[in-house]
């Protein structure tokens, strides 16, 4: 696995953001729970993907 000091190149990975954006969706739109990331910017990456994959629909 390639991962940089911030784990910052692992999540950049299309596979990985689709799989925390897809988790991130389900928990709060069925379950009602909140997700925030400890990793800066990464929940503006995840609402950002989030809103194109609903207009791709």
């Amino acid at each position: 696995m390639n991962i940089d000091n911030e784990g910052i190149n692992y999540i950049n990975q299309e596979l990985e953001l689709d799989a925390f954006a897809f988790t991130k969706f389900y928990l709060e739109k069925y379950e009602n729970i909140s997700v925030k990331s400890k990793i800066e910017k990464l929940d503006k990456y995840i609402n950002d993907y989030i809103e194109i994959a609903k207009k791709n629909l």
